[in-house]
C-alpha cells in the first residue's frame, strides 16, 4: 500500500507541475485581478445595505401576525432610504472601485481614475434632466456591467494617452496633485465628449441595450448544473492548493453580486421571498461549500483512530466554522492528497446541488441578505433567507453530505496513515 500511495502522490505532485503555469497565468489575469478587487472593496457596501434591508424587514408586515419587531414600522421609510443609497447605487461604487483597482495594477493616478470612472458611466447613463430631477435606475445592479465596460473603456484610453504623451504637460516645479490635474484635462475632456456623444446626441441608452442582450444570457447562467460545475472547479483549484474563490471570483463575484442585488430589489420592491428571481448567490454560495468539504472532514478527523488526526482537527475546527478552510488544506493536508482530493471536490458539488434544488422546490426560501464572509453558515443560513428556519436545516444537510462523501476515502487515508505509523515503530523497535 506504500508504493501504491507514493506512486499516486508523485502523479498527483507531476500533475500539479503541469497545472501550475497555466493556473498561473490564469490567476494572474490582470482584468481578472481587477474585478476580484473591485468587487471585493464594494462588498462591505452591499451588506450594510443588506442589513438595513434586513432591519426594514422586520419591521414590515409580511405575514398574519404582523410585524416581527412592530417598534421598527416607524423606521421603515429612513431605513429603505438607507437600503437604497447603498445596494441600488452599487453601480456607482462599482465605477470607483474599478477605476482605482485599474490604476493601481498600471500605476495611474488614482485621484484622476477615479474621477474619469464615475463621470464616464453618468455621462454615459444619464440621458437629460426632467423637473430638475435625473433617472437614477441605471445606478443599481442594472447598470452595473455597462459601469465595468464604461470604467475600462475610459481607464485604457486615459492609460494610452498617457503612453503616447496625449496629455498637458506640467513644469517639474508645478506640485504633483496640480501636474496629474492638467495631465488628465486632455484625455478626460475627449473621453467626457465620447461618452457624452453616445448618450445625449445619438440618444443611445447603452444600460437598457446591454440589459436586453445580456440579461437572459445572465439569467441562463443561474441553473443548477452550472452551480454545481462551480462548486467542483472552485474545491477542485482549492486541492491542488489554489485559492478558487480568488482564482474564480473575478469571473462569478460580478454574477453573484447582481443576482443578490436583484433578489434585494424585487424584494424591496414587494416581490414574496419565495418569487425572488434568482438561486445562485453569495450566501448560497458560502452555505454549503466548506460545511461539507471542511465540516465533514473534521468530523472524520475528531473521530479518527491517529493521534495527530485529532489534533489538526481540534486545530482547524475554530476557523473552519468561520469558513476559513485555510489551515485544514494545508496543514493535514488536503492538498495533492490521493486520498482527500476527490471527496474535496465531490462533496460541495453535491451538496450544492441538493441545495440549489431544494431552493428551485420551494424547500427553503432563495437568499437576498448578505452577510461577512466570516459570519457561521448557520447564521447565515437563518439571517439570507429572510429568517428561514430552514436554511439552516440546508447547512446541516450539507454538513451531513460532506461526512458520507468523506467516509470511505477517509477510512481508506486512515489505514494508510495508521499502516505508516506501524511500519514506523517497528523500524524503530529493529533499530533499537
Amino acid at each position: 500500500m506504500d508504493n501504491s500511495n507514493e506512486k499516486s502522490g508523485g502523479k498527483m505532485e507531476r500533475l500539479a507541475e503541469r497545472l501550475i503555469e497555466p493556473l498561473g497565468k490564469f490567476a494572474n489575469n490582470k482584468f481578472l485581478l481587477i474585478m476580484r478587487d473591485s468587487f471585493m472593496a464594494v462588498t462591505p457596501v452591499i451588506i450594510i445595505g443588506s442589513i438595513f434591508l434586513l432591519i426594514s424587514t422586520l419591521g414590515q408586515d409580511l405575514s398574519v401576525n404582523g410585524p416581527l419587531i412592530p417598534q421598527l414600522s416607524n423606521f421603515s421609510e429612513s431605513l429603505d432610504v438607507a437600503y437604497g443609497l447603498t445596494m441600488n447605487f452599487t453601480a456607482l461604487y462599482v465605477c470607483i472601485t474599478v477605476a482605482l483597482a485599474y490604476s493601481r495594477m498600471y500605476q495611474i493616478d488614482q485621484m484622476s481614475a477615479a474621477v474619469i470612472g464615475l463621470s464616464s458611466f453618468l455621462l454615459l447613463s444619464i440621458g437629460q434632466i426632467e423637473d430638475e430631477q435625473i433617472d437614477v435606475s441605471s445606478f443599481s445592479a442594472n447598470g452595473m456591467f455597462v459601469a465595468i465596460v464604461a470604467v475600462f473603456a475610459a481607464m485604457s484610453f486615459y492609460r494610452f494617452c498617457l503612453n503616447k504623451n496625449i496629455r498637458i504637460k506640467m513644469p517639474s516645479s508645478v506640485p504633483p496633485a496640480v501636474g496629474n490635474a492638467f495631465s488628465s484635462l486632455l484625455p478626460m475632456l475627449i473621453i467626457m465628449l465620447f461618452f457624452w456623444s453616445i448618450r445625449s446626441l445619438l440618444n443611445v441608452n447603452l444600460v437598457d441595450a446591454f440589459n436586453s442582450f445580456l440579461q437572459p444570457i445572465i439569467n441562463a447562467g443561474d441553473n443548477i448544473f452550472a452551480f454545481t460545475i462551480y462548486k467542483a472547479a472552485n474545491n477542485f483549484l482549492w486541492s491542488f492548493g489554489v485559492n478558487g474563490s480568488g482564482m474564480l471570483g473575478g469571473i462569478f463575484k460580478p454574477l453573484e453580486a447582481q443576482w443578490l442585488l436583484d433578489n434585494a430589489s424585487s424584494f424591496a420592491s414587494g416581490t414574496a421571498i419565495a418569487e425572488l428571481p434568482h438561486i445562485w448567490t453569495t450566501p448560497l454560495n458560502r452555505m454549503v461549500t466548506w460545511t461539507s468539504a471542511a465540516w465533514g472532514l473534521i468530523f472524520w478527523l475528531f473521530v479518527s483512530k491517529v493521534k495527530y488526526h485529532k489534533i489538526i482537527g481540534a486545530a482547524a475546527a475554530p476557523s473552519a466554522f468561520f469558513s476559513i478552510a485555510e489551515p485544514l488544506i494545508f496543514s493535514l493536508p488536503v492538498m495533492l492528497n490521493p486520498f482527500l482530493m476527490i471527496p474535496c471536490i465531490l462533496s460541495p458539488a453535491i451538496a450544492g446541488f441538493v441545495a440549489y434544488l431544494a431552493t428551485m422546490l420551494g424547500f427553503v426560501n432563495p437568499t437576498f441578505i448578505d452577510m461577512p464572509f466570516v459570519t457561521p453558515p448557520p447564521i447565515l443560513g437563518f439571517v439570507s433567507t429572510g429568517g428561514d428556519w430552514r436554511g439552516v436545516v440546508i447547512v446541516l444537510i450539507s454538513f451531513l453530505i460532506g461526512i458520507l462523501v468523506y467516509w470511505p476515502f477517509f477510512r481508506a487515508y486512515e489505514k494508510y496513515e495508521m499502516k505508516k505509523e506501524q511500519n514506523k515503530n517497528a523500524s524503530v523497535g529493529e533499530t533499537v
